[in-house]
């Protein structure tokens, strides 16, 4: 009776454990060529949720770097050329999400930051967390993870990721609001 109720548990947690995993991240990098034509990359937001769908423009500049642009957000950042093929993004109503690919495909971790819209009057009670602006009624912030985000026994995984991590305030340095205040 034991194992038969331990084997009922094990199967639903791995039903609910697939049946919470079916978002779809969209891996701009590796979609972007290195030309300087831009790339846009379209994705759906999981059926769940009520997030709009997601359009990104992945531009090369003279440098190497590339802008990513959130349509829907009204936002850009300049991404390095290190970058490309490197990240992924999920993006969600007012939070697009920024990921290391080989963490995130590994174990769904590798979270370098997040670009969150937030009402004015909602206070901002994040741990870690930097004001990039206010734009009519929202202040927007980067937030940055607080606890490991990188598989600490691979070391080309930890080495992945903490290279894309020292860019990261860079990439937020480059933030441009392209919507009407």
């Amino acid at each position: 009776m034991k194992k038969r109720v331990f084997l009922v548990v094990l199967t639903i947690a791995v039903l609910f454990t697939f049946a919470c995993c079916k978002d779809k991240v969209d891996t701009t990098g590796d979609d972007t060529d290195k030309t300087t034509a831009a790339t846009t990359v379209t994705t759906t937001a999981p059926e769940a949720s009520t997030a709009p769908t997601t359009t990104t423009t992945a531009a090369e500049d003279e440098k190497g770097s590339y802008y990513f642009t959130c349509d829907e957000l009204h936002f850009s950042l300049t991404m390095p050329a290190s970058w490309e093929g490197a990240f992924a993004h999920r993006h969600d109503g007012n939070v697009v999400k920024f990921y290391e690919l080989s963490n995130h495909l590994y174990e769904g971790n590798g979270h370098l930051f997040t670009v969150r819209f937030m009402p004015k009057e909602v206070d901002i009670v994040f741990p870690d967390y930097k004001l990039l602006g206010t734009y009519g009624d929202y202040n927007v912030i980067a937030l940055f993870p607080t606890d490991v985000q990188f598989d600490y026994t691979d070391a080309d995984r930890t080495a992945n990721y903490q290279k894309m991590a020292e860019e990261v305030n860079g990439v937020i340095a480059t933030f441009v609001y392209n919507g009407e205040t």
